[in-house]
């Protein structure tokens, strides 16, 4: 059974920020597995061409691709410091158009709450290899107002190149290729501003970076869906919204698929892992709370025993803690200024 939340440990308002990154975008974190082997990866290696130099995924209409070199694809390091550099690619082109991103180790450290100078550098060293070797291709909507009209009109248009246009290493690599110290400055990538534009600011918890990937290697994909998929349905503050264990799984790339495992041990492999980190967005995180439903949507009895089989059906309802107010509040006043324009 599902934890309870903490009744005075919520996250606070001040734990939260605000971040553009569109569905698009959004398939690095949620459909590509950390692991190179398409045999051990995940559904998100299921439709992928994989070569000595470079892994191709088509995943919902959009080609990814990755390049080679790089020890793991998307871990959850690598998750993180692309939020990371979104949420701040966010904020400043909020202000002016920004050219380049700077993300230091010690700030990469203190959001991650990592301690460890040495074991951090290695981590930020692999992740920022993987993400300037990742090209993406995909075509998107959005609305521009012509010269001289009032409506603006709905243009179809095509994004591919790299996600940074490259990046430059300060004090990161010496000439012998030794890691040593924590600048990275990344390059924006022009042209996916316009993309990102077009997408709406959505509340984030900054708590989610500091989720331990060892212990719970699952938790930060989990709390990732589990927030946007409320970004996207809550109507007033505070409700709960409902999303079903099938999508939760589907969130997590790392987890092993049904076909994978041998002797049917799925409730100690799959359903066991998602409770446990479910549990620990509760405890220690508190970025969560939540309880199940049966597909019906009535609740579970205390203390009621379920098989993988009827857990996998069942229905997750939850919130977050502390959610933003104002966010619930900008999204329905977007939607009926939608709703008169239609």
């Amino acid at each position: 059974m599902p934890k309870k939340a903490i009744a005075g440990n919520p996250a606070n308002n001040e734990d939260y920020d605000f971040i553009r990154m569109g569905k698009h975008l959004d398939l690095l974190i949620s459909k590509i597995s950390s692991k190179r082997n398409k045999k051990k990866a995940g559904d998100g290696m299921n439709n992928a061409t994989l070569s000595v130099w470079r892994t191709t995924f088509n995943v919902d209409g959009i080609k990814i691709t990755i390049g080679g070199y790089a020890k793991a694809f998307m871990n959850v390091q690598a998750r993180k410091l692309f939020t990371l550099y979104m949420l701040k690619l966010s904020r400043e082109a909020a202000i002016n158009t920004p050219y380049t991103i700077k993300i230091t180790l010690k700030e990469f450290m203190k959001l991650c709450a990592l301690k460890d100078r040495k074991n951090a550098m290695e981590q930020f060293r692999e992740a920022a290899k993987t993400l300037r070797s990742i090209y993406i291709e995909f075509d998107y909507t959005i609305y521009e107002k012509p010269q001289n009209k009032k409506r603006a009109k709905k243009v179809e248009k095509h994004y591919d190149g790299y996600v940074f246009a490259g990046h430059t290493e300060t004090r990161i690599f010496d000439e012998n290729d030794i890691f040593e110290d924590g600048d990275i400055v990344f390059d924006v990538q022009t042209r996916i501003l316009q993309y990102l534009f077009s997408r709406s600011l959505r509340p984030i918890n900054l708590k989610i970076f500091t989720i331990n990937p060892h212990q719970f290697p699952h938790a930060y994909n989990i709390a990732w869906k589990l927030i946007e998929h409320y970004n996207l349905n809550a109507k007033e503050p505070g409700q709960f919204v409902r999303l079903s264990v099938k999508c939760l799984i589907a969130a997590c790339p790392d987890l092993p698929t049904e076909a994978e495992i041998k002797d049917r041990h799925y409730s100690r492999l799959i359903m066991e892992a998602i409770q446990r980190d479910l549990d620990a967005l509760i405890t220690p995180y508190s970025i969560v709370e939540y309880h199940y439903l049966h597909a019906n949507r009535e609740a579970l009895n205390d203390n009621e025993r379920y098989s993988y089989e009827e857990w996998r059906e069942f229905l997750i309802e939850f919130r977050p803690l502390e959610y933003p107010v104002k966010a619930i509040e900008a999204r329905q006043k977007t939607r009926k200024k939608t709703a008169k324009k239609v």
